[in-house]
C-alpha cells in the first residue's frame, strides 16, 4: 500500500517536472515579458527586467489596479510640461538583419484632452554609433489630434546626416498609417519587424487584431556598435507652455519575442 502511494506521488511529481518544462520550452521565444501586476517604477531604476527608466520629479510613471488589460496591474505614465519624456526603456529590439515580434496594449484615458502636439507613446530607436549624431526613432506610433500615425525612418549610410532635430538629410521617412484614435478603451499593437536598411527588410503591425502595415524594404539605420532598443511611455519634443499638462496614458502587457516568435506569443490579449 505503501510502495503504491509512493508511486503515486512519483508520478505526480514528474508530470509536474514535465508541465513546467513544456511551459518553459512554450515561451523560450518571448525575449521579454513585463504584465505590471506587481512592482513599482522607481525613479532612474529598471525594474521587472527594464534597461532604463526616463523619469523627472514631475513626470513619471506607476502600477496602477485600474484601468488593466489584464491581470492585476498596468503602468501609467504622467508628464507634465515642460519635461519632455516619461519613458521605460529595453534593450532588447535586435539590430540590423535581426527579427523581432512586439506586443503591447495602450489605453488612451477619457480625460486624454486632444491637441495638435504630437505625442509618442511608442517607439524603436537606434543608439547612434561613434560620431553619429543623435536621431529620431526609426519606428514610432504618435498621436495628434484624435488621430494615431506610425512613422518608419530609415537610413544606408554608416553615419546618418540629419538634417535638423534627428531627422530629414540622409534619412528618409514615410508616415506609414493614420487613423482614428478611441478613449477609454484599450488598443492592442502587434509589431512584427525584420529589421533592414536595405531592400530585403519586412514590418507588419496589427492594430487590434487588424492588419495596418504590410511593408517590406528598409526600415531602420545602418547601427553596428549597438542594438536597438524598445521604448514605451511619453516623449513629446516639440511640447510648448500652451499644450496641455499634465497628460497621461497607460500601457500593459509588454512582450518582445524573437525570431521564433509567432503573433499569438505577444499577442496582449492571449
Amino acid at each position: 500500500m505503501i510502495l503504491k502511494f509512493l508511486a503515486r506521488m512519483l508520478i505526480a511529481v514528474v508530470l509536474v517536472v514535465v508541465a513546467g518544462c513544456l511551459t518553459s520550452l512554450a515561451n523560450t521565444s518571448l525575449l521579454f515579458e513585463d504584465t505590471f501586476d506587481s512592482g513599482s517604477f522607481q525613479p532612474f531604476a529598471g525594474g521587472a527586467g527594464w534597461n532604463q527608466t526616463q523619469f523627472t520629479e514631475n513626470s513619471q510613471g506607476e502600477i496602477v489596479a485600474s484601468p488593466v488589460r489584464s491581470g492585476a496591474g498596468a503602468a501609467q505614465f504622467t508628464l507634465t510640461y515642460p519635461d519632455r519624456r516619461a519613458e521605460k526603456n529595453k534593450f532588447a529590439a535586435g539590430r540590423p538583419g535581426a527579427e523581432r515580434w512586439f506586443g503591447l496594449s495602450t489605453h488612451i484615458p477619457n480625460s486624454w484632452p486632444d491637441h495638435n502636439g504630437f505625442t509618442i507613446v511608442t517607439q524603436i530607436k537606434g543608439s547612434p554609433d561613434s560620431n553619429e549624431p543623435d536621431r529620431s526613432p526609426f519606428l514610432s506610433i504618435e498621436m495628434r489630434n484624435g488621430i494615431w500615425s506610425i512613422f518608419s525612418r530609415w537610413d544606408a549610410s554608416p553615419i546618418s546626416q540629419p538634417a535638423e532635430n534627428g531627422n530629414g538629410g540622409t534619412i528618409q521617412s514615410a508616415n506609414i498609417y493614420e487613423g482614428a484614435y478611441s478613449k477609454g478603451s484599450w488598443t492592442d499593437w502587434v509589431i512584427h519587424a525584420k529589421w533592414s536598411y536595405e531592400d530585403d527588410g519586412l514590418l507588419e503591425i496589427w492594430q487590434n487584431g487588424n492588419r495596418i502595415v504590410n511593408r517590406t524594404g528598409p526600415n531602420c539605420y545602418n547601427d553596428t556598435e549597438h542594438g536597438f532598443h524598445f521604448k514605451i511611455g511619453m516623449y513629446k519634443p516639440g511640447y510648448r507652455s500652451e499644450d496641455p499638462s499634465p497628460l497621461v496614458i497607460v500601457h500593459d502587457t509588454v512582450r518582445i519575442g524573437d525570431e521564433q516568435s509567432k503573433y499569438d506569443d505577444v499577442f496582449p490579449g492571449r
